[in-house]
């Protein structure tokens, strides 16, 4: 059954996990949180057991039907509206926003919460129109990263470097489990209504920026970081962890279920069974997402700050190190927007790229970022050069990457982070980095979201390399043919050039 896949899945990450704080706790230091913990480790589990098991007759299935709509009568104004109404209800749910909110709080940034939630919303949402836009009218992805990342390259030089790595941490944390469905589903459908199947990805690479725009501009209107007032006024937040989780999960899911009914009812018409599966589904997927919620914040914040401090008081830097790629590597297996990206991927690419190896390259690009981010901190180095740096080096390989491949990678840099990361790994190194006393904390989050970009572009290089397909070095038509097949498998180069002329004609 699809339900027990899923949960020897959740299971294989969130258990060694478990097992190594039990183990410090019980051997060589009392953490203090351990039954909190534990609670939220087993509401983690059912939770996201039943995320994955729904989430693709609920959020994925609804993205397909409202992309379909594309050719319709201005069908792409709507999808464009319903993009940004969905953009920003679905950042205010998402479980790895609202840790990276309270975690902001607790080390002193003054954002109020709801203040940044909001603002982060809207960068999505406002992104999410961009893609959209890019998806249908087939537009390069590279040229958008380079543009857009130009931008953010220059409104760096205008903030200091905490708040840069904020901006960094809310486009990582952004586009986690409740977004990163919809948007997969969406530039699919946009890409299959225009033909043009390198169109299929990079939404969730472009949705992520958004949040670093929005929190830079917050920062340069206002360094304060907002009115508080805003906070009373909303009244989003009640102080009851389980009522707030109740409230996250109402406000993202109701209006968007509203909002697709509406726009079913007037312009698809799609059967009463599917309208109910869709609905049973949405059921049990805000279920799963109320418990992820609740576990995450019950029992992983705390406990994961707890463990930072005591290995960084301990100094065991080599411990940290053995910790932190057991953890990466896991926590990819467990984040679902890595599972839906892996799957999407596999069905775009006529399964020449598969859903193990997306999902691999994920979880080795997250053990290599918890490296470099351990470095940073004990080097004591400027987090903000190092995330330049890096996005840098990312946009350079787009120059030799197949387009497939340049998008694909940031889409994976956007869903690497989840609920899990953002409750786990980001809280174990602000306490790591707290207990050496360094200034390397923020913006560890957001390096764990760009080093997918790099490892997934460079095994698109290796690709490219095999097949001879290089951007630079081969001829515009042939660069074309590959485009289109997604990425070429170098066994299949016959058969899949004769499926593109059947389906495209000559191109020369």
């Amino acid at each position: 059954m699809k339900i027990l896949k899923h949960l020897k899945n959740v299971l294989l990450a969130v258990l060694p996990i478990a097992a190594i704080v039990v183990i410090v706790d019980l051997c060589f230091c009392s953490l203090g949180n351990l039954v909190p913990f534990l609670i939220g480790a087993a509401a983690l589990v059912v939770g996201e057991t039943l995320f994955l098991s729904a989430v693709d007759d609920s959020v994925v299935r609804m993205g397909e039907i409202v992309s379909g709509t594309a050719s319709k009568k201005n069908g792409l104004v709507l999808i464009l509206l319903f993009a940004l109404v969905f953009g920003v209800l679905s950042t205010i749910a998402e479980p790895d926003i609202q840790v990276l909110s309270v975690e902001i709080a607790l080390f002193g940034v003054s954002i109020p919460r709801t203040t940044f939630v909001l603002i982060v919303g809207l960068g999505v949402g406002v992104f999410c129109v961009l893609g959209a836009l890019r998806s249908h009218f087939n537009l390069p992805v590279w040229i958008f990263m380079l543009v857009l990342y130009g931008i953010v390259f220059v409104l760096a030089l205008f903030v200091p470097s905490t708040e840069l790595a904020v901006a960094f941490d809310a486009g990582s944390a952004s586009t986690g489990v409740v977004a990163s469905p919809f948007l997969i589903a969406l530039c699919s459908g946009l890409g299959a209504r225009s033909g043009k199947r390198q169109s299929s990805f990079g939404m969730i690479g472009i949705a992520s920026i958004g949040p670093v725009f929005a929190v830079l501009l917050m920062f340069l209107i206002s360094p304060s970081g907002g009115s508080a007032g805003i906070v009373g006024a909303l009244g989003l937040e009640s102080g009851n962890l389980f009522l707030d989780a109740l409230i996250s999960v109402a406000i993202a899911v109701g209006p968007m279920m509203f909002v697709f009914f509406v726009f079913e009812v007037a312009f698809v018409r799609v059967s009463w069974r599917e309208n109910l599966r869709i609905l049973l589904a949405t059921l049990v997927m805000s279920i799963g997402l109320f418990l992820m919620i609740v576990g995450l914040e019950f029992g992983f914040v705390a406990i994961a700050k707890e463990l930072g401090e005591f290995l960084g008081g301990k100094n065991l830097i080599v411990v940290v190190l053995i910790l932190s790629a057991v953890f990466g590597f896991c926590i990819a297996f467990a984040e679902p927007a890595v599972s839906v990206l892996g799957k999407q991927v596999e069905q775009e690419t006529n399964r020449n790229v598969r859903s193990i190896l997306v999902v691999v390259a994920v979880g080795v690009s997250l053990v290599l970022g918890m490296g470099l981010a351990i470095l940073t901190i004990v080097l004591d180095w400027n987090i903000a050069y190092v995330l330049l740096c890096v996005l840098g080096l990312s946009l350079f390989l787009m120059i030799f990457a197949p387009g497939t491949f340049v998008a694909i990678s940031f889409d994976s840099g956007g869903v690497a982070l989840g609920p899990t990361s953002s409750a786990f790994l980001f809280p174990m190194l602000l306490g790591f980095a707290s207990a050496l006393g360094r200034n390397a904390s923020f913006g560890t989050l957001a390096l764990l979201g760009l080093v997918p970009c790099v490892v997934l572009q460079t095994i698109g290089v290796i690709f490219a390399l095999k097949t001879h397909s290089i951007r630079i070095f081969v001829p515009v038509s042939f660069r074309r043919r590959r485009a289109f097949s997604g990425v070429d498998k170098y066994s299949e180069i016959d058969e899949l050039e004769n499926e593109i002329a059947q389906r495209y004609g000559d191109e020369e």
